[in-house]
């Protein structure tokens, strides 16, 4: 095997335990009631949910385009956002989850689609947010997640 063509499957193999190993595990399969997509942007809704998947587009590109104006472009092809028919997505409480194929929020949580395009941005994890998107979220979104990630 050419080394070249090594390097690139040890990468490739590198970067698959290290999601892996960081829980960017498969989302769970969910019975869908509706799907619609804007470009890059898809929204599937889950059987049951009371708003219909063109509003929650709407609510998801504004949410996104705040995040954008300050973090940039995140490519969300084949990461769709799936709005659950529940308000919170585990035991843990958690309204919002990525998935290394989808990002999950609960039955009313778009405002928790800027936290997750952050774990797009920078990764499993919460390492240097409360130094930047932190205190965007609390000025933008006028919400304040320090306690949440530990900030200082």
């Amino acid at each position: 095997m050419p080394r070249r063509a090594m390097r690139s499957r040890f990468r490739a193999v590198s970067l698959c335990s290290l999601l892996c190993a960081c829980g960017l595990e498969t989302a769970p399969e969910i019975e869908l009631g509706g799907r619609c997509r804007e470009a890059d942007l898809e929204v599937q809704v889950e059987a049951g949910h009371p708003i219909p998947c063109q509003e929650l587009l709407r609510l998801s590109a504004n949410y996104r385009a705040l995040f954008e104006e300050r973090f940039g472009h995140q490519s969300l092809v084949g990461i769709p956002i799936r709005y659950r028919d529940r308000d919170f997505l585990d035991d843990a409480h958690h309204t919002g989850w990525r998935y290394a194929d989808a990002i999950d929020l609960g039955r009313l949580n778009w405002a928790e689609l800027p936290h997750e395009l952050n774990h797009v941005r920078t990764g499993p994890g919460h390492q240097g947010w409360c130094v930047d998107f932190e205190p965007w979220s609390e000025e933008v979104l006028r919400v304040d997640e320090r306690a949440y990630l530990g900030c200082r």
